[in-house]
């Protein structure tokens, strides 16, 4: 069930992410050819690198360096045609290096790739997602994920707005009936947003997303989502106090400035059926210069996890990422 919760997560927040590189690439573009003749569609690129480490003992660390690329076309306002209004494609790809191996076989490598689509017209979106993660990518049903999601948004006025959608998902999501393993089942879905001076807010499958005073210099952000139902660890959140220093300038909220504090989970397959992984808090920093995010801290009282089972202590440890992108 959990690998189900993380599809939707994934396939909602590439939504969520194309949505807001749509609307800053729209200010982009209308700043720096206002007085240009721009054509029926716009085409943009936005490749994006990252790295984090995460200590999971006194000398153990995992590495994790990810590339992506994402193409994005959108429709001029205005303009007819009866091609799609929107199209998405992106691939990612993460190796997980392991410096003291994992599994009784110390293994030191996983790998894991991620490819989406993304199609509109209107107010209907049809959205693909395919990925394997594991030893050897696409090499048996555990490793494979994939699904494909329609969504129609049926209102939507300057404050609230509503979407109902539906899909099918296949792959390993560890449901049983009468002792036989399901690999394919629908999937429904919808989405609540709301927006004002005071509250951002969305509710959804996954969880809720809120933000506070959006439109003021400090601003109070946070998510929360259930994983599983075994315990409140399950209950995954990132909640931040975020501070812009420029938003009474020209530059706007280019730069933010955050502490908050988390509750992650993680977990990997391994080719003996094994599922290792860790679920931990921790208090975290945050620098965002909207092309570049960087972001660390410490974690604490966490847990070593085994077919998604606690099995002992995760030592103390710290944690950090950079992250960098650009659009062209």
């Amino acid at each position: 069930m959990r690998k189900l919760l993380v599809f939707i997560c994934v396939m909602f927040c590439f939504c969520c992410f194309v949505s807001a590189q749509e609307s800053a690439q729209d200010s982009v573009e209308t700043e720096e050819k206002s007085e240009e003749e721009q054509g029926d569609f716009r085409n943009f690129f936005v490749p994006d690198l990252s790295f984090q480490a995460l200590q999971i003992g006194e000398k153990d660390w995992v590495f994790s360096p990810s590339a992506s690329l994402r193409y994005i076309r959108t429709k001029n306002d205005g303009v007819e045609s009866s091609q799609p209004d929107s199209l998405m494609v992106a691939a990612s790809y993460t190796p997980n290096i392991f410096t003291a191996g994992l599994g009784k076989d110390n293994v030191r490598y996983l790998h894991s790739l991620s490819l989406m689509g993304s199609v509109g017209f209107g107010k209907n979106n049809l959205l693909v997602l395919v990925s394997s993660d594991g030893e050897v990518l696409f090499s048996d049903i555990r490793t494979i994920f994939g699904g494909l999601l329609y969504t129609h948004e049926f209102f939507k006025n300057d404050s609230f707005s509503l979407s109902l959608g539906a899909g099918l998902v296949v792959g390993d999501l560890g449901i049983k009936i009468r002792g036989v393993n399901i690999y394919v089942i629908p999937l429904p879905m919808f989405s609540l947003s709301y927006s004002s001076d005071i509250l951002d807010a969305s509710l959804s499958l996954l969880g809720l997303n809120l933000t506070l005073f959006p439109k003021k210099m400090f601003r109070f952000e946070g998510q929360c989502a259930i994983t599983r139902f075994d315990s409140i660890r399950n209950l995954t959140f990132d909640c931040k106090l975020v501070y812009y220093p420029l938003h009474n300038t020209e530059a706007g909220d280019f730069l933010a400035v955050a502490a908050g504090v988390m509750n992650e989970e993680t977990s990997f397959s391994l080719r003996d059926k094994d599922k290792y992984g860790w679920q931990y808090y921790c208090v975290y920093g945050e620098v965002d210069a909207s092309l570049v995010r960087i972001k660390a801290g410490y974690h604490f009282n966490g847990k070593n996890l085994l077919d998604d089972e606690p099995v002992s202590d995760l030592h103390k440890g710290f944690f950090a990422s950079i992250q960098a992108m650009y659009f062209f």
